[in-house]
């Protein structure tokens, strides 16, 4: 298991293990691609390409999360024993929707912003749950695979699947984006999704 927390407000498990990809700066992300690449490719010049194309594929991907002004970025390692499957998650904190109320109840904030996320993307498909304190929005779609293919690694599409986390009486939501090229097997990939989902825990911030 690996835990994750996120100072001062989210914390949750991850199942397995998962590399940390620090969005710092391009420097530290760059370091921590090539550490993992190492780590998973060996260091042979035989696995020299598989190397190159896995560093380049997790850097694309950090740095695509670290533009959108991402917090943190996670790659799995493995979340079953001895079964690598391929997923990322990025963690954001946006701000509050123009509009969006959230000390009207997170269940009511959460059915309205989901309304909005709908009409503006009407191919997603998009679920709420929760009550008054704390609720959930999913947003699941199929993306081209871009990032993939361009690092030279066989996906024509990957699953995104974006949980909004919504709790009355924070000042606003947190964001949780899983992707995986995983896409015919996206019933249960998201199964796992929520399970993750399911074990965070928001925390107060220490006032010292």
């Amino acid at each position: 298991m690996t835990d994750a927390q996120l100072a001062p407000r989210l914390g949750f498990v991850l199942p397995g293990d998962w590399w940390h990809v620090d969005l710092t700066s391009e420097q530290t992300a760059q370091a921590d691609a090539r550490a993992l690449s190492r780590a998973l490719g060996g260091r042979s010049d035989e696995r020299a390409q598989v190397r190159h194309q896995l560093e380049g594929y997790v850097l694309q991907a950090g740095r695509k999360a670290r533009e959108a002004k991402a917090s943190d970025f996670y790659f799995a390692l493995e979340m079953l024993p001895g079964v690598p499957i391929p997923a990322s998650l990025a963690v954001y904190w946006p701000e509050v929707p123009f509009g969006l109320s959230i000390e009207a109840g997170a269940q009511v904030a959460a059915h309205s912003l989901a309304s909005t996320i709908q009409r503006k993307d009407p191919v997603a498909e998009i679920e709420t749950w929760g009550d008054a304190g704390d609720a959930v929005i999913r947003v699941a779609k199929k993306l081209a695979g871009p990032i993939a293919r361009s690092a030279g690694i066989a996906a024509d599409a990957e699953l995104s699947v974006t949980y909004w986390l919504i709790r009355k009486g924070t000042s606003g939501p947190a964001l949780l984006q899983f992707t995986t090229q995983l896409v015919d097997e996206a019933e249960h990939m998201i199964t796992l999704f929520d399970a993750i989902v399911g074990t965070v825990a928001w925390t107060e911030p220490d006032p010292s």
